[in-house]
């Protein structure tokens, strides 16, 4: 799996395999998990290849997605029933296919469950 960082400094795109997501899903599901991606440049579309991904709780109105730019790691936490709308989508994305495929996580005013702080996050549909 990989995630970038935007050079714009406001996005992260998120490309892997559906078994990758799955795992990603149990840990947002589960409120916690770690993982290391891929760091390959050779393997971003645009931007940055970001080190790790953790996932946690957190006591707060949403979830938030956020960049720690010092220690190059993807961030998402939240309370727990609400990372598992966020594993909801992780788990469609495993299941398309569909190489062009992708949903954007993005704050919108009234928006549900993200927090007005969290950047936003592309999901690539996860292929083979």
């Amino acid at each position: 799996m990989i995630v970038e960082f935007a050079d714009t400094g406001r996005e992260t795109l998120l490309a892997g395999k559906p078994d990758e997501y799955r795992r990603v899903a149990d840990a947002l599901q589960a409120g916690a998990g770690s993982f290391e991606l891929n760091t390959d440049p050779a393997a971003v579309r645009q931007g940055s290849p970001l080190s790790r991904l953790d996932i946690g709780t957190a006591d707060s109105d949403g979830v938030v997605i956020s960049v720690d730019t010092e220690d190059r790691r993807l961030v998402i936490t939240g309370p727990r029933q609400l990372l598992s709308v966020l594993a909801d989508i992780f788990r469609d994305s495993a299941g398309t296919g569909d190489p062009e495929g992708h949903v954007h996580i993005e704050y919108f005013p009234e928006h549900f469950y993200l927090d007005p702080a969290s950047m936003p996050l592309t999901i690539w549909d996860a292929v083979d």
